[in-house]
């Protein structure tokens, strides 16, 4: 996976991934191309992965300010993602 992430960055892809210090997805200016790679629960996205990530994106908690989950299962996760994907490009 890294290596193929590191050709697609080298192409000029975005490469979108969920981190704990990634930008807030709903401020963020989604493209309507690229790759978007999720990690598990409990590891995230390992280092070499994390390396490739343009665009590292962050699912904040809710509401705002108040102590939740400290991670999302990461099928909920994908479907946050891939929904705000959707709106953010229609």
């Amino acid at each position: 996976l890294p290596a193929l992430l590191a050709e697609a960055h080298s192409e000029g892809l975005n490469i979108y991934g969920t981190l704990l210090d990634g930008e807030d997805i709903y401020d963020e200016q989604l493209e309507a191309s690229g790759i978007i790679v999720m990690g598990n629960e409990g590891k995230g996205l390992t280092a070499e992965v994390r390396k490739e990530v343009t665009h590292p994106l962050l699912i904040p908690s809710y509401p705002a300010g108040m102590a939740t989950s400290e991670s999302l299962n990461v099928g909920i996760a994908t479907a946050i993602v891939l929904a705000e994907f959707r709106r953010d490009n229609n």
